[in-house]
């Protein structure tokens, strides 16, 4: 397929089944968020036949050498600054360029790996269950990412300037640069929630729909193979995938000379509904047809998963939580639905935003009215409760699955948030045996034996950790750092230095080491 890669432009590529490919150009401000506007999804060519549109890959992304020199040579500088060990450096650089230039995809490909190196994150370990540190942002409403994408992403990355490691952010990120176009930096964004949460269907369906968006048909089709061998009636996932395949079949040129889109789907009332559900819908409207839709044929067949989890995915699209929990509850007493994991953590992960968006809507009420007592009794309680929920949850599959240590360690984390500390314990010394959180069960460990005061015990923990890691990278130099600050609170001073001078040789800049080096050689003087 070729293209023009012109950052301003849109190139439509239309199949002439009689002839060869045509293109069309689009005028410079027919912009990927009015093509959705205007519902230009569809185009016809000489011949009268109706196909689809493909978008320009490269759409309103950015290149480097559309910026002035001085600041492509400052992007080279903060990338040095990165391989040297220097993160600390090009993050401001980054930042300060991306507010200018947010189209900059390199660029916050840049920032996103300065930041990861400067956290201290746990290494993209899944954490299916979101803490409630993201509470405050959760995933805002289709209405706020319409009105001001713009500003959206500015806070997505203020969050992500905390925490690298807030999927919650990358996911609003992905969603706020699908409506400005784009879409590189929203594939980028999902794929960050993948690298985190490699287990999240909605995220990698997501990811899914901005692949076929910027023709990377294969790739889509690959990862609803992914989806559907975990969730084998996944009604969105199969809408994908129908609509890469169409994709992928077009491009390579197969379809018969006689057959038009609608034929080639073959049934006719079925192939008006995947069109439509195959879009990228973000208005409201859009999303309310396809709920009427499938409220018709629910009547029809109330027992068929796939509809129920339509109608489940496209209130919560909405916002509308309550009749999202309301049909998937109703998908949970089928007979198919009763043994779906997939759903059940669907059920719960839509239990935990909804709580997550009231919680955030209390804070923002804060923010404009100002904060009351009854207010912030009302979050605080809100917080218990999902944190509750999230544990409960969490408990349950421990309980069904107690060989699958992914959820022992999980549950390990809100141990030690909650402050049970012997039953945290327990449950690290099993999922250590998974070699995906090994280090970070050892290093959970260590901090357990830590605020038990057993500090013989934390350090051997920390240390087996330290030595297993071969590489100078986050998760080490938080180990490092657990590990030092152990022999400190020993009272092993010499032992402790010792740690805080191989994490100030590796970065000076990671949490409070250069205080404690530069402390340790006053009283030494």
């Amino acid at each position: 397929m070729r293209s023009r890669k012109d950052p301003d432009s849109l190139e439509i590529i239309v199949l002439n089944v009689k002839k060869n490919l045509s293109f069309w150009l689009l005028p410079d401000f027919l912009s990927p968020k009015l093509l959705r506007v205007l519902n230009l999804s569809k185009i016809y060519s000489n011949d009268g036949i109706l196909y689809p549109i493909f978008p320009h890959p490269f759409m309103s992304e950015q290149d480097l050498s559309s910026i002035a020199p001085r600041l492509q040579k400052q992007v080279t500088n903060a990338k040095r600054a990165i391989e040297k060990g220097t993160p600390g450096y090009a993050v401001p650089i980054c930042a300060d360029i991306l507010k200018r230039y947010p189209g900059l995809y390199e660029v916050r490909k840049t920032l996103r790996d300065a930041q990861k190196r400067l956290a201290g994150n746990s290494g993209g370990v899944k954490k299916f269950l979101t803490k409630v540190t993201s509470a405050p942002f959760a995933l805002g409403s289709a209405g706020r990412i319409k009105k001001d994408p713009s500003k959206v992403i500015e806070s997505a990355e203020a969050l992500l300037s905390d925490d690298p490691s807030n999927v919650a952010a990358h996911r609003i990120l992905g969603q706020a640069a699908e409506e400005l176009g784009y879409l590189i930096t929203a594939i980028f964004a999902y794929e960050c929630v993948r690298e985190l949460e490699p287990d999240n269907l909605d995220n990698l369906k997501a990811l899914a729909e901005q692949l076929i968006e910027v023709g990377r048909n294969k790739e889509s089709v690959a990862l609803c193979d992914s989806i559907l061998a975990r969730s084998p009636a996944d009604g969105d996932a199969q809408n994908i995938i129908r609509k890469a395949s169409v994709a992928q079949s077009m491009e390579k040129g197969k379809w018969e000379e006689e057959a038009d889109f609608r034929e080639k789907l073959k049934d006719e009332e079925e192939a008006v509904r995947l069109e439509q559900a195959s879009r990228a819908v973000t208005g409201e409207d859009a999303l309310r047809e396809l709920i009427e839709d499938g409220l018709k044929r629910v009547e029809k067949e109330p027992e068929n998963l796939n509809i129920l989890r339509d109608l489940t995915s496209n209130y919560r699209k909405l916002g509308d939580y309550e009749n999202s929990l309301l049909w998937i509850g109703k998908a949970r007493l089928l007979e198919s639905g009763k043994s779906d994991v997939a759903l059940e953590k669907l059920e719960i992960q839509i239990t935990v935003e909804s709580k997550e968006v009231f919680i955030r809507e209390k804070l923002e009420l804060i923010e404009s009215e100002g904060e009351t007592p009854e207010l912030r009794a009302e979050i605080e309680s809100a917080q218990q409760d999902l944190f509750e929920t999230r544990f409960a949850f969490a408990g349950s599959l421990v309980e069904r699955y107690p060989n699958e240590y992914g959820y022992r360690y999980e549950f390990g984390e809100l141990l030690l948030e909650k402050g049970d500390l012997d039953q945290a314990i327990a449950q690290f010394q099993v999922s250590q045996r998974n070699p995906k959180v090994r280090i970070q069960s050892l290093l959970n460990l260590g901090k357990a034996f830590k605020a038990k005061k057993i500090f013989d015990l934390a350090a051997e923990q920390l240390s087996s950790a330290n030595s297993e890691l071969k590489i100078m990278n986050e998760i080490k130099k938080e180990v490092m750092y657990e590990l030092a600050d152990c022999y400190e609170l020993k009272g092993d001073r010499e032992r402790a230095i010792e740690e805080y001078k191989k994490l100030y040789s590796a970065d000076i800049s990671y949490r409070d080491v250069a205080k404690k080096i530069d402390e340790f050689y006053s009283n030494a003087s």
